[in-house]
């Protein structure tokens, strides 16, 4: 298994994992938080085309001001008009029987000023040799 680089740490400098005992070194560790990052409209629209979801909810800024929310909502697990950054674990390394690893990372959603994620999801990444 070759080596695997994760940027976005809070000191700057990335994480280099060597091969499945690198990972397994990092198991329960985590492995960086991304920056903040606010999410435009602009980004909302793209998502909305790229996805099929052109509801006006998320794409028409004009008619959303008198919706509920007084104005245009993210799809999925974005929040309303929110600055959000994501933090990385690594909660899981699996041998695949001298054949690579399995690693799961925990990708938790935060936004700014919230006290509860707005999103917590499991990435599973298999690396072969």
């Amino acid at each position: 298994m070759s080596e695997a680089t994760a940027t976005g740490t809070t000191s700057g400098a990335p994480v280099v994992l060597h091969g499945l005992l690198g990972l397994q070194e990092r198991l329960g560790t985590d492995l960086g938080v991304s920056s903040w990052r606010t999410v435009t409209q602009s980004d909302i629209t793209t998502f909305a085309k790229l996805t099929g979801d052109e509801q006006w909810i998320h794409v028409d800024p004009e008619r959303a001001k008198t919706g509920m929310f007084g104005k245009t909502i993210q799809h999925g697990f974005l929040t309303l008009d929110s600055r959000i950054r994501m933090h990385v674990q690594l909660v899981e390394v699996k041998d695949l029987d001298g054949k690579g690893a399995e690693a799961v990372y925990r990708l938790t959603y935060e936004v700014e000023g919230q006290s509860k994620p707005c999103c917590v999801a499991d990435l599973v990444f298999r690396y072969y040799d």
